[in-house]
């Protein structure tokens, strides 16, 4: 448990947050986060709904699409068509069902593990890391966890490879989160149950499919989510507002939790 214990001491942490004042403020400013995805991100939207749904200021919009993927769904032209709502905030996290064939437009079909498509694949993710960026969007992409059947394993390992390349490097509103070292164990094997609130009670955060999360797993993840805007997006805000003189009106509520 000691690969584990950095990130169950995080969330230990934001679990004993207390809500913060201002999470009330009639003045405070609307933020819109929408998250994208398959069922992995359906969850993680209900997480995230979950943690901030006492904030009023905070609009959490889903967004996902169970057995959806870049694979063999038109992702880039959804979040246009999402993009044409006013959004702050993107979070994306998908991939499990992109073990198969992948088609460009206008072009023959990659088989899954053939030459060619890893790289169609990758275009794929920067095209929709580029619309964010166009649109100025603060992005966050979660990694995929470690799966407990070995070739759904094989296939996060690789898809894990792609973002983690095609994300490096592209500012401070693209933020990669792995989450493979959340669910392992010391010896970097699948883990299921872990003692999230270090009250000494092993609970179970994945879900018996191996594959996804259970409601604390899934809270687990977005409180993760929530750590890396408020330190990335929200004290950038803070200090930008700050400077024009004008009142912040309470930006900070990701800290406020349930």
């Amino acid at each position: 448990m000691q690969r584990l214990a950095p990130f169950l001491a995080l969330f230990c942490a934001l679990l004993l947050m207390p809500l913060a004042g201002f999470a009330g403020s009639s003045g405070a400013e609307k933020i819109r986060l929408t998250v994208i995805g398959d069922s992995l991100a359906d969850g993680v939207w209900a997480g995230l709904y979950r943690n901030l749904r006492s904030v009023k200021h905070i609009k959490v919009r889903r967004a996902s699409k169970v057995s959806s993927g870049l694979a063999a769904y038109d992702w880039h032209s959804e979040a246009e068509r999402l993009l044409e709502d006013d959004t702050d905030i993107i979070v994306v996290m998908l991939g499990t069902n992109d073990g198969q064939a992948i088609r460009r437009a206008g072009q023959t079909r990659v088989a899954y593990r053939a030459n060619g498509w890893r790289a169609v694949y990758a275009e794929k993710v920067d095209e929709l890391l580029t619309l964010f960026e166009d649109r100025q969007v603060f992005t966050v992409w979660l990694g995929l966890p470690v799966m407990r059947k070995d070739s759904m394993r094989e296939q996060a390992e690789r898809l894990n490879e792609i973002f983690a390349e095609v994300l490096e490097g592209r500012g401070a509103d693209v933020n990669f989160l792995p989450t493979w070292d959340l669910t392992t164990n010391d010896n970097g094997e699948y883990l299921a149950y872990a003692d999230l609130d270090n009250s000494g009670r092993t609970r179970q955060f994945r879900a018996k499919d191996g594959v996804h999360f259970t409601m604390m797993g899934y809270q687990y993840l977005a409180r993760y989510v929530q750590e890396v805007i408020e330190h990335q997006y929200l004290s950038r805000r803070k200090a930008d507002t700050q400077a024009e003189s004008a009142p912040v009106g309470g930006l900070d509520p990701f800290s406020a939790q349930n």
